[in-house]
């Protein structure tokens, strides 16, 4: 029996420090150098073109979405902040891809109080946009989805960019599965595995992935409908 429980306690702490190393490293994702370049960099750039109003709110837009990044220390937040911290995100990253990308956030405000994982749903959007709306000619859509269904909560985001092709859709899928890199050098795909790793150990399930070439892309998964918050 005592080596039963030894087995069960040594399970358990490192089921642990994988859930803090994720949450590390997501949050790390949020502040990337490049990304914080970028915001400050068109927030100087309005600024000097005088359009004051657009400096106040892309300004609240990066001050918002780094406080929800944080959120305390806490793993679960609100549906209603993981929806302002995309948003957010989605409103600067339109300053700099507005000629070519336009958004629509519809999630169904009867989830708003519920609880869900925090920063699963602003990966796949700048999946979205660096993997399917700058690889296509023209203005793309993004549509980011929240529905209720029997004992869950379902959560999309849709791309009308490049897509991909049967082959490359089966490696990704099988990359995620292995927890491998989606790229054959290493550097791409991060946020996308980040997510995966991150719901099957919090929930057991993993993201639905579908595309077809020059028609677009949908990632999509479903979360336990839940009324409280928890902790690591």
């Amino acid at each position: 029996m005592l080596d039963s429980i030894r087995v069960t306690l040594a399970q358990q702490l490192d089921l642990q420090r994988r859930k803090q190393d994720l949450e590390m490293q997501v949050l790390m994702s949020q502040i990337n150098p490049h990304f914080l370049y970028n915001t400050l960099e068109t927030i100087v750039w309005l600024a000097e073109e005088g359009r004051n109003s657009e400096v106040v709110e892309m300004t609240m837009a990066f001050t918002g979405f780094l406080r929800i990044s944080l959120s305390r220390g806490a793993d679960y937040i609100t549906v209603e902040r993981e929806e302002q911290h995309v948003a957010n995100y989605l409103q600067i990253q339109s300053v700099r891809y507005g000629s070519i990308m336009r958004y629509t956030i519809d999630i169904d405000p009867a989830l708003h109080e519920r609880y869900m994982l925090k920063i699963v749903l602003q990966p796949l959007v700048e999946n979205a946009i660096y993997h399917g709306i700058k690889r296509r000619r023209g203005r793309g859509q993004i549509t980011v989805t929240g529905r209720r269904q029997a004992g869950g909560m379902y959560f999309a985001v849709e791309d009308n960019g490049m897509g991909m092709t049967p082959e490359r859709l089966a490696e990704v899928r099988t990359s995620l599965q292995n927890g491998a890199p989606l790229d054959p050098d290493g550097k791409g795909g991060y946020g996308l595995r980040n997510v995966e790793q991150r719901l099957r150990l919090y929930y057991g399930c993993g993201l639905t992935i579908e595309s077809e070439y020059r028609h677009g892309t949908r990632i999509s998964f479903t979360v336990p409908d839940e009324q409280e918050g928890k902790t690591l």
